[in-house]
């Protein structure tokens, strides 16, 4: 009884200090408008986050007929939203702002377009790529696969965008028609890893950096211990950069009927280029064939896009004055002016502007009266057919049901099907959520409690994009799989490095994509003592103790010899740990282990042809495969993305920071300084750093750039 009493005391002091401390939260962000708004978000969508998604669409979304998907991909391309980004993406619909939504879960995206590609409501769809900041190659490859199943079953996809940086040109060359602003780019410089290096600021602050390296190519702790990139990373660098940027060319080549030299050379040489476009990068573009046309696209709305898509193949009405080409021209150089009229009179060209400075928009209006501004727009009648048929994806994600789609929902109730749990890790390997990180504990923890269920899931299947990071923390979720009674599959996304490898080790199966990056399997561990800056400071330590250890374990003095024997000692036999674990899980005697680790960096499909995985796939691919290691066949399964257990509170709490900047800055220093934002207990780390690729130029604006975190803004 007494038990049960303080169970309910403690559990309303909890609430009690959470309203305290949203409170003092909401006071530097404007007290009124976020209890306001809290107010309404609770009171009408509860306090969970199942209860907030199951309130965001409250009627069901009617989807019309010749209906356009609108495709529009901002921030980074991930895998998965995690709940912070989840909750952005709920408020932004229950405002109706469609500003910005944080990342865009790929997964999501795929299944979408999938379920559109054989729905005959969804006439075709247009991706917008103008606040697209980038992606790893393993997504990008499967976004685009979904792209090309799209427009297998006749339907045709339009890209746009202001600008387009590599990875949103990767996507945009698997439409069928690439279209930009008259001012915009495209612009890509292919992969490569770069960092800072802080040896000279860490001279410079008077700190002495000890780094222990188990690995020739285990390159993480240079950073503080150089000034420029060693030749042995740069090696290896250059290897694996170099066999993606090679598939990333043939695969844009293939869509847009380039050759290689002919992208490899448009990378190389931008001046000249743009020299014979005269400064013009829009006409640099259209005369080396990246895009098909320019456009002055008024406003960024949904409709607007769909207008636009309507332009370039024909409204499903066919209505007159239906166009093909705004560019096409015959003569090299030529610029688009919305060329397909057939007299002078009829061309408007892109400087045209109608009363109050307003720009003309579409191509194929005849008078200025039929240009419409945004606001125009949003009050057209009912009747207007852009207005109706535009759907975003998301939008149409939900309405048919999600992961497991409206019928397959509908079938799992009257049927008796298996569960495929999905779990996804994205971030350093750490004990924390925040930062950039994942904790290693919680989703062990949703491991256990997968496998304590009543009744299980039939597989578990555990989603990977990490550079890894913490010993400690990889070794926790490692056993976790080890000990699961329930089959586990891992899934490398993007990433799946060093930490990432070493987790993997404990499943029953390993896939990645052919464009993922893995491997690094190495270990280190970085100390930094003040002796200079304390000697300069004229400060002395000094004590007494019970042994000679007694007082060493301070950043005041310069590091004990046998301090440094320690973490020698301690950094190897991890590193032996680690590539005993990958011959056992592997089947590969020691010697082939030390050839394939030492920190080297694998694409997907250079592990594969060594051994470090059983398989080539997507996440798509993934999810049968972890189907049918229990003898699943489609229709006997259902999808369960398993989510975090996290109360709707406490994501507001964690969510306000990024409204005053506070998560970027934290973000930031935490990549910058990995070791301090998640430590280890024993200071031991097994990362990837340089696997956390520059996507060559970005092309994006300041604006887009300040959604992101430092290491994605290059």
């Amino acid at each position: 009884m007494l038990s049960r009493l303080f169970h309910v005391i403690g559990r309303a002091l909890s609430i009690i200090w959470r309203a305290l401390r949203t409170t003092l939260a909401l006071i530097g962000l404007g007290v009124v408008i976020w209890f306001i708004a809290l107010g309404i978000i609770l009171s009408q969508h509860g306090d969970s986050f199942e209860e907030l998604f199951a309130g965001v669409q409250t009627e069901p979304t009617e989807i019309a007929e010749d209906s356009v998907l609108v495709l529009r991909i901002e921030g980074r391309l991930v895998d998965h939203l995690d709940q912070q980004d989840q909750l952005i993406q709920a408020l932004s619909e229950i405002t109706d702002d469609t500003s910005s939504s944080g990342d865009t879960p790929a997964q999501s995206l795929i299944v979408a377009l999938d379920r559109a590609a054989t729905d005959d409501r969804i006439q075709g769809a247009v991706l917008e790529l103008s606040y697209f900041a980038g992606g790893y190659p393993a997504l990008l490859d499967e976004v685009a696969d979904a792209l090309l199943r799209f427009r297998a079953q006749g339907k045709q996809v339009l890209a746009y965008g202001d600008s387009l940086n590599q990875s949103a040109y990767f996507l945009a060359a698997h439409a069928d028609r690439v279209v930009i602003d008259p001012m915009g780019s495209v612009i890509f410089a292919g992969y490569g890893a770069h960092r800072l290096f802080f040896a000279d600021t860490i001279e410079r602050l008077r700190l002495t950096t000890h780094a222990f390296v188990a690995g020739n190519y285990k390159s993480a702790p240079e950073q503080f211990t150089h000034t420029a990139m060693s030749e042995n990373a740069k090696q290896a660098a250059q290897r694996w950069s170099g066999h993606l940027w090679a598939g990333w060319k043939q695969r844009v080549g293939a869509q847009m009927d380039l050759s290689p030299d002919d992208l490899q050379n448009y990378a190389d040489h931008p001046d000249q280029q743009m020299l014979r476009a005269g400064g013009d990068s829009a006409i640099a573009a259209l005369q080396n064939g990246l895009v098909h046309a320019t456009v002055a696209l008024h406003g960024t709305s949904n409709q607007a896009l769909v207008e636009l898509f309507d332009e370039q193949f024909g409204s499903p009405e066919g209505a007159e004055g239906d166009t093909m080409a705004d560019t096409d021209t015959s003569a090299e150089g030529d610029t688009m002016a919305d060329s397909d009229t057939s007299t002078e009179s009829d061309t408007m060209a892109d400087t045209d502007v109608s009363t109050e400075g307003d720009m003309i928009a579409d191509s194929d209006m005849g008078t200025e009266s039929e240009v419409m501004t945004e606001s125009d727009m949003s009050a057209e009648s009912d009747e207007a057919c852009a207005c109706k048929r535009q759907i975003s994806w998301n939008r149409y994600f939900r309405a048919t049901g999600g992961f497991a789609g409206k019928e397959k929902a509908k079938d799992d109730a009257e049927a008796d099907v298996e569960s495929v749990a999905v779990l996804f890790a994205r971030g350093t390997v750490s004990g924390t959520d925040e930062g950039g990180a994942f904790d290693a504990w919680r989703v062990a923890d949703q491991v256990r409690s997968l496998n304590e269920r009543d009744e299980p899931p039939a597989v578990i299947l555990l989603r990977l994009d990490t550079p890894g990071g913490s010993v400690y923390a990889s070794e926790i979720l490692r056993r976790a799989l080890v000990h699961s009674e329930v089959p586990v599959l891992v899934s490398i996304g993007g990433l799946g490095a060093s930490g990432g490898y070493y987790i993997a080790t404990g499943a029953d199966r390993i896939l990645a994509a052919k464009g993922s990056i893995t491997g690094s399997i190495g270990v280190f561990a970085v100390l930094f003592t003040a002796e200079g800056a304390t000697n300069w400071l004229g400060a002395n330590y000094d004590g007494t103790g019970t042994s000679d250890m007694s007082g060493t374990g301070t950043p005041f003095t310069a590091l004990h010899p046998r301090i440094g024997a320690v973490f020698t000692s301690s950094v190897e036999n991890t590193y032996q740990n680690f590539k005993q674990l990958v011959a056992d899980s592997r089947n590969l005697s020691l010697d082939d282990t030390e050839s394939l680790a030492s920190g080297q960096v694998w694409t997907g499909g250079e592990a594969i042809e060594r051994g470090l995985l059983d398989g080539l796939g997507s996440f798509g691919g993934a999810v049968t495969e972890a189907a049918g290691m229990v003898g699943l066949d489609e229709g006997q399964y259902r999808l369960e993305i398993v989510e975090p257990e996290q109360e709707l509170l406490d994501e507001i709490l964690r969510l306000l920071p990024l409204l005053n900047g506070q998560s970027l800055l934290k973000s930031s220093l935490g990549r910058l300084l990995p070791y301090l934002e998640h430590p280890d207990p024993q200071h031991l780390y097994m990362e990837c750093l340089d696997c956390e690729l520059s996507f060559g130029a970005t092309g994006l604006s300041a604006e887009a750039l300040g959604k992101l975190p430092l290491p994605f803004a290059l």
